[in-house]
């Protein structure tokens, strides 16, 4: 059976019609389904909170600026192991120690700090090498030695370079002969000084009550009027040990005081401020004051052996140094303190970096 040719247009316009009602409905719906993501996208902009694909995340991650990194190790320099200083740089080509970045001195990064002085001094016929530092690094070493070992080092208190044949003597301290000292007493004596040498102060001292620190410089003129070119500097600490704090009960300490004592020289010592502390010595008062570490204390200005009072006690040395006090413990049973013996010696005074002996190295180098 055929059909007739108005049923077959009519056939045609009704799928025409269909196909075209199809293809609008699905283009209304894409167009919708676009409008929700876009307005998806745009709330979440809104919020911040936008998806960034994983590659770009990792390129767009801040990098985080690199800590000084910092090397401990020591470095070799004309065959000696130079050793690392908390907070400097050691420099072979140059000989120096720069401030690092995270130094505790307070010195700008870069400022010098201190230098080698390879063979800087021969100390009882052996040669050594020292490492000469400004008066800010001393200072903060003495401190920790201070604190973490209960122990009073000095530095060699004048600048080594450019005196030939430097010598250090440890002798025998002919004045005290008394039986309860715990080793033999001994100074360190320095007897080939040329003249102009400046003698700095080898401790930092204060006059308040800081049972951390040192008390004063004590000064004692010669008592001798016909060679008056002596002294003596007594660098005393406060003994905190006596404080009785208790994390010091049961600890064994030796407390005194580190002395200087020269001859043949001129005083260089500001004692404007001085506290007197009365006459003595036939009738020449003496003095105590504060000091800095590194202030000039005296010029070595001739030779001891033309100064007969000293020339016997001094065996013809320029000056000589050493520690003298008492070691002591706190006895628990008695609950007081214990004095075990006294101690005079030189031999264990100076300061040192890995067998290196500390010399100064003035400010304005």
């Amino acid at each position: 059976m055929s059909l007739k040719p108005k049923k077959i247009k009519k056939l045609k316009f009704i799928i025409t019609t269909l196909l075209v009602i199809a293809f609008t409905v699905l283009v209304i719906s894409c167009k919708e389904a676009t409008a929700e993501e876009q307005g998806v996208e745009e709330q979440e902009e809104e919020k911040g909170e936008v998806t960034i694909p994983s590659e770009t995340k990792e390129e767009t991650q801040e990098t985080t600026p690199e800590t000084e990194v910092i090397d401990t190790s020591p470095v070799e320099d004309e065959g000696v192991l130079v050793p690392y200083i908390e907070g400097l740089k050691y420099d072979a080509e140059a000989n120096t120690y720069f401030a690092g970045a995270s130094n505790p001195y307070g010195l700008e990064v870069g400022e010098k700090a201190g230098v080698f002085v390879k063979d800087a001094v021969e100390i009882n016929g052996v040669m050594e090498n020292s490492i000469a530092l400004r008066s800010e690094v001393i200072k903060y070493l003495q401190e920790k030695i201070l604190e973490e070992k209960n122990e009073i080092k000095i530095f060699i208190p004048f600048d080594v370079r450019g005196i030939k044949e430097l010598k250090i003597n440890l002798e025998d301290n002919k004045l005290l002969t008394e039986a309860n000292y715990i080793e033999k007493p001994t100074y360190l004596g320095f007897p080939n000084l040329p003249e102009g040498t400046i003698i700095y102060s080898p401790l930092e001292t204060n006059l308040k009550e800081d049972t951390w620190r040192l008390k004063g410089i004590e000064y004692w003129p010669s008592s001798d009027k016909e060679n008056p070119d002596g002294f003596s500097f007594n660098l005393n600490p406060l003994d905190k040990f006596f404080s009785k704090e208790p994390s010091l009960r049961g600890v064994k300490l030796t407390v005194g005081r580190s002395v200087i004592q020269c001859a043949g020289a001129k005083l260089l010592l500001n004692i404007k401020d001085s506290v007197a502390l009365g006459p003595d010595l036939g009738g020449i008062p003496h003095f105590e004051t504060e000091g800095n570490l590194g202030m000039p204390l005296f010029e070595i200005i001739g030779s001891p052996e033309n100064n007969t009072a000293m020339r016997e006690f001094f065996n013809n040395n320029s000056f000589i140094m050493y520690f003298e006090g008492g070691q002591y413990r706190y006895d628990e049973e008695k609950k007081e303190v214990i004095n075990e013996g006294y101690v005079n010696t030189g031999k264990d005074i100076l300061m040192e970096q890995e067998g290196l002996k500390i010399s100064y190295l003035p400010a304005d180098e």
